[in-house]
């Protein structure tokens, strides 16, 4: 996509909706604001993204760091503050990032690139430019001071040291075993759920090493098997049924994976356990403000649903940087996939597996009933007009046009001779007042004031009262 030598103003479009795009061309435009830290995520397949001479300001956008295919990186000549994320090293081959208001230290991973792609940013260093740290001389004057502070802190130590080695010599209580197993326990799980961070990352980049990993009957002991089992990440996921034959984050590890698509809320992945079950991972690594007693009472609320027509969570795995929510593979058993068969693929198939990112979210991140509601408006909007929300296109309008904002101006402009409605419910034409009723309900859901939505049970009794109306 290139726009270069416009004079197109304003903040920048929203390309999440074009997740496909492998380049986009902004620069020498008028382009300003800051770019949302969100605004490249599922772009996974983008190469080159310039965005040169404009007046971009604010932080560099961290989504950038989960382009594992961005290459070309043009920035310079714009308003971007802040420091210059770590990008991989060896990643970016092709960069400019000058006359900005960047500061701090370069990335290591940067540090080979020569000094004019940093230049006009006065408060950069490191390699390729100066130092970032100068030593001072020490006056005898503060030396004094802080060799008595040394000492006492050497001594300080050293009585601990005393203390921790005789009390480990007596005997502990039952509670002060207990404390002590605790403590003792927590940094070696930390570490397991880092461990667990970055087998997710190859497994979601598709170099699933996790893969190379699964043992196959017959070419290994046993022996070997429970060694191998014994070095993965031991980290707990949580299930929401107790019949459910339960695995693992070490099981998913070494499954067979396979990414399916990336949507406005993270990645999925199928994977293919060691006992046969196929199982669809979806990962979220910008829902950071969901605190865990929100997102355990939410996924709760998900368990408890169940309907024929629901693909149910089988279970979650909850961390402040990341949550996974896993359900049963069913082949093209998507929503998506039932609304759209025509026109929708994979990718955007999976993306229905948690449905729409409301206007709150996009603001606080923090998800309520009242976002459920919302997603209720758009699903009726989704099915009522026939469109797909993940590609629904702008085409002139403002950025923060929408689904519902789209209906509300075609049932406002009068004089339009827009269709509203799907052209493949043609039979359903006998119904246009009912369908008219529907799509008051999906916009009443979708009000952009949280407070004025309908809850969940008054939206479902209205939807009733169309639905008996009809019969």
């Amino acid at each position: 996509m290139s726009f270069m030598y416009n004079n197109f103003d304003g903040p920048i479009p929203d390309l999440a909706r074009l997740s496909g795009l492998k380049t986009v061309y902004l620069s020498h435009n008028k382009f300003s604001g800051e770019i949302p830290p969100e605004t490249f995520i599922g772009m996974t397949g983008l190469k080159k993204l310039h965005l040169a001479n404009n007046k971009f300001s604010g932080q560099i956008p961290i989504s950038l760091l989960d382009l594992p295919k961005l290459m070309e990186l043009m920035l310079e000549n714009n308003e971007f503050e802040g420091e210059i994320p770590h990008f991989p090293p060896d990643s970016i081959k092709r960069l400019n990032l000058s006359n900005n208001h960047l500061v701090g230290e370069i990335p290591h991973g940067l540090s080979n690139f020569t000094t004019t792609i940093f230049d006009g940013n006065t408060d950069l260093c490191g390699a390729p430019l100066k130092s970032c740290t100068t030593p001072n001389k020490l006056s005898v004057g503060t030396i004094i001071p802080v060799a008595i502070l040394v000492a006492a802190a050497l001594g300080a130590l050293v009585v601990v040291v005393v203390i921790l080695r005789k009390r480990k010599q007596a005997p502990l209580g039952p509670g002060e075993a207990a404390a002590a197993s605790a403590s003792a326990a927590a940094p070696a799980y930390g570490k397991a759920e880092q461990k667990a961070y970055v087998e997710l990352d190859k497994m979601e980049q598709g170099r699933a090493s996790a893969t190379s990993r699964a043992v196959t009957p017959g070419t290994a002991s046993p022996e070997k098997h429970s060694h191998a089992k014994k070095s993965e990440p031991n980290v707990k996921i949580t299930f929401l049924k107790e019949e459910r034959d339960k695995f693992d984050m070490s099981d998913l590890l070494r499954a067979s994976a396979e990414v399916l698509g990336s949507g406005v809320f993270g990645s999925t992945y199928k994977a293919a356990l060691g006992d046969g079950q196929m199982m669809v991972v979806k990962r979220f690594r910008h829902m950071n403000n969901v605190n865990k007693e929100e997102f355990h009472e939410h996924m709760r609320r998900l368990g408890r649903l169940s309907h024929p027509n629901l693909l149910p969570i089988v279970g979650f795995y909850y961390r402040k940087e990341e949550k996974l929510l896993v359900a049963d593979f069913v082949e093209n058993g998507s929503l998506a996939v039932q609304l759209h068969v025509p026109v929708v693929n994979q990718e955007h198939a999976q993306e229905h597996m948690i449905c729409y990112k409301s206007t709150e979210y996009k603001q606080t991140g923090r998800i309520t009933k009242k976002t459920d509601v919302w997603t209720l408006g758009i699903l009726i909007l989704e099915v009522l007009t026939g469109r797909f929300p993940s590609n629904f296109l702008q085409q002139g309008r403002s950025n923060d046009t929408d689904m519902a904002a789209w209906v509300e101006s075609v049932i406002k402009d009068e004089a339009s001779n827009m269709e509203i409605f799907d052209a493949n419910m043609e039979r359903a034409k006998q119904c246009e007042s009912e369908m008219m009723k529907l799509l008051k309900i999906g916009l009443d859901c979708c009000q952009a004031d949280v407070d004025s939505r309908p809850d969940i049970k008054e939206a479902n009794e209205k939807i009733q009262e169309v639905k008996e109306e009809a019969s």
